[in-house]
């Protein structure tokens, strides 16, 4: 009877096994995407960095939070996020592109416990069916602090907190996140300003042949 016992479990695990894989697979499938667009600012300045969000089974959003950090990858000085952030994003909106909520946000909000992180969250009062096509999630704005004009390159990522990074569709029940969303990096490029001296001789190397080129015909014509 106990071998009996054993060989129907098994044969149940044998039978269940590959209906919760499928189930799984399918689960996995259905997932929330980030993705960023990557910019360059010059050192010392400020500037902000989009956060793309789609869908891939038309999940329905209500509402977001999301956790980013930033973290230097070469070069020198430090990029910090803005505080207070500038909000932009929820009134943006051009022919290809446009916030999540636009122009139905209510509840956006941004806490930053330190420099180089950022919580934002929002809710919309009416559902947004995600899809292959993206939505602008977030524009983060930052600041390159630097005593000196340098170069240097810097991450932003998504972090995966369940507690802080979470989508929620309307009954507040949170959508699954795919892999790649942490995975992904915003990538920030730092150039260094040209230092006066050299911006002069440039202008004045440029002045130099402009005049040259003017006076060449007038000599030929003599």
């Amino acid at each position: 009877m106990l071998i009996l016992n054993r060989l129907n479990r098994r044969t149940a695990f044998v039978l269940v096994a590959p209906l919760c894989f499928l189930l799984t697979s399918t689960i996995a499938q259905a997932a929330i995407t980030i993705e960023f667009v990557n910019t360059r600012i010059l050192s010392g300045a400020s500037g902000s960095i989009d956060v793309l969000i789609r869908g891939t089974d038309s999940e329905s959003l209500q509402g977001f939070s999301g956790r980013f950090a930033i973290q230097r990858v070469g070069g020198l000085g430090v990029l910090e996020f803005s505080d207070p952030q500038s909000r932009d994003e929820t009134t943006f909106e051009s022919s290809n592109l446009s916030y999540v909520f636009l122009n139905d946000s209510n509840g956006f909000s941004t806490t930053s416990t330190i420099p180089s992180e950022l919580i934002q969250t929002d809710l919309g009062t009416t559902p947004v069916v995600l899809g292959a096509d993206p939505f602008l999630m977030a524009r983060l704005d930052f600041q390159h602090i630097t005593p000196t004009a340098v170069d240097a390159t810097y991450e932003i990522r998504l972090v995966e907190d369940p507690g802080q990074t979470i989508f929620f569709d309307t009954a507040f029940a949170p959508h699954a996140i795919d892999d790649t969303a942490f995975s992904t990096r915003g990538i920030v490029e730092v150039t260094a300003i040209p230092e006066p001296s050299f911006a002069m001789l440039g202008l004045l190397t440029s002045s130099g042949l402009v005049l040259r080129r003017r006076r060449r015909p007038l000599c030929l014509g003599k």
